[in-house]
């Protein structure tokens, strides 16, 4: 966490995010939603920690456009119709979001978002804009760029190649949100950045 402490010196919290979004061939690029989110956050000035003490964040999301979870969707994210049916909306996620954020004493301005590629905060953005919605952080950082950078590895795609990298096993099931993130959070904490 060094080199995040020294490039972002104004920030107190990391963020690690993952999103799972509606995919599929009935889904356009366009209209891709955020269906689930899955976040942790972890004091900057901690060099250690056990990602099972971090405090979570964890939501499903109603989506809007897409009315109908694909079964590619289901089959890869395990996401199923009945799972977001009652969920909030985009919206109201982010009202509860803030909510967690200003419960740990945190504020979206003096945290990074970090996430396993920039799929994730390009994403947020789209939907901010599309509900005329502010949540913007004080930075964004693509974790597998640093982590390629700091381990110099130049192919390494998923979470779970990247753990077995530094000999980690993945912990929990791919592609949910809480499991990617929580993985890229131990990412984070064994790669030596």
């Amino acid at each position: 966490m060094d080199s995040i402490r020294s490039r972002f010196p104004n920030c107190t919290h990391l963020m690690v995010v993952d999103f799972e979004a509606t995919c599929g061939p009935s889904v356009s690029k366009g209209n891709v939603e955020i269906i689930e989110v899955g976040a942790l956050l972890c004091p900057v000035e901690m060099d250690t920690f056990d990602v099972n003490d971090l405090p979570t964040f964890h939501s499903m999301v109603k989506p809007q456009l897409t009315k109908k979870i694909s079964s590619f969707c289901t089959k890869l994210t395990g996401i199923r119709q009945q799972d977001v049916q009652g969920a909030p909306v985009f919206v109201d996620m982010l009202v509860e979001w803030k909510d967690f954020l200003h419960k740990h004493h945190c504020s979206p301005d003096k945290t990074i978002f970090g996430s396993w590629s920039n799929f994730d905060p390009k994403q947020l953005r789209v939907e901010c804009l599309r509900h005329q919605s502010d949540f913007s952080f004080a930075a964004t950082i693509d974790l597998q760029k640093e982590f390629k950078k700091a381990q110099k590895h130049t192919q390494v795609y998923s979470v779970k190649k990247a753990l077995e990298t530094i000999q980690l096993e993945f912990d929990g099931f791919e592609h949910t949100a809480l499991g990617d993130a929580k993985n890229t959070t131990r990412l984070v904490l064994h790669a030596n950045w």
